[in-house]
């Protein structure tokens, strides 16, 4: 059945509303969507948690690239580097 078809029916035989998010991305923006958190604090926790889950798995080269990437955004990420290694961070 095709996905917006299955959510349609979900509401209009049983009103209850589904949302099926297929790959990260579509999963990713319907969590921002619906998250009670501001979005900053929400992309915050997404960011350290990324960063978590990298080192607990021992990816060094995704570790790498994730704060590779982090660290492209400029001033935007600027709050979330040094969360991301509280060890090696900075004293204020």
């Amino acid at each position: 059945m095709e996905l917006e078809r299955l959510e349609r029916e979900a509401w209009t035989r049983h009103q209850v509303f589904i949302k099926v998010a297929v790959g990260a991305e579509a999963l990713l923006r319907w969590s921002l969507a619906l998250t009670p958190m501001p979005l900053t604090d929400a992309l915050t926790q997404l960011a350290v948690r990324v960063s978590e889950r990298l080192r607990q798995k021992e990816s060094v080269s995704g570790t790498s690239e994730w704060n590779t990437f982090l660290h492209t955004l400029g001033p935007s990420a600027g709050a979330v580097i040094p969360l991301l290694n509280p060890q090696n961070a900075e004293p204020s």
